[in-house]
């Protein structure tokens, strides 16, 4: 095994390069100290073999990208590096964007204290002027609302619920 190692004088803790079974690559372990954090000074990282490597580039702005075998698949941005909060996250290969928590995980949409959490859905041509919007009122318990798995089975029906929050097609009259 080839080393090379940069080394604490006390303690002897620091990154280590080191180049195994004769071939061309060189495995990095780095250990931060204590709970500190580990930054590498580069643009791009690839992370697995060169033929399925997942790769994390910064295009600098708050933007990070990750590529694998050559096509893009995510973009997460925070706006170019400006003051705005929003983060947008892109498939960049035209697909959904799924959120897939573990066994009892949930997608949280959180407000803040004057501002209730917002799911914000917007027109085809314009996604930045038209949505429609879903936000919950002034709330005093938990309350979970479960959709129809049909469509209505007559125009002009309507959504209601029963008081554990089912919902259902009615149709209305009178």
């Amino acid at each position: 095994v080839n080393e090379f190692k940069i080394a604490n004088a006390a303690t002897g803790a620091g990154p280590t390069l080191s180049s195994q079974g004769g071939d061309d690559n060189v495995d990095i372990n780095i250990t931060p100290k204590g709970t500190g954090d580990v930054v590498l000074s580069a643009d791009t990282v690839t992370v697995g073999d060169a033929a399925a490597a997942a790769t994390l580039r910064s295009s600098g702005a708050g933007t990070l990208t990750v590529t694998t075998g050559g096509a893009t698949d995510l973009i997460l941005s925070t706006n170019n590096g400006t003051t705005s909060s929003n983060i947008t996250i892109t498939d960049a290969a035209g697909g959904d964007v799924t959120v897939n928590p573990s066994t009892t995980g949930s997608l949280v949409v959180q407000g803040n204290s004057t501002q209730a959490g917002k799911i914000k859905l917007y027109n085809d041509t314009d996604a930045t002027t038209y949505f429609a919007s879903f936000q919950p009122g002034t709330l005093t318990e938990d309350t979970a609302y479960t959709l129809p798995t049909a469509d209505a089975g007559t125009s002009g029906d309507a959504l209601t619920s029963n008081a554990s929050g089912v919902l259902s097609w009615t149709t209305m009259s009178g």
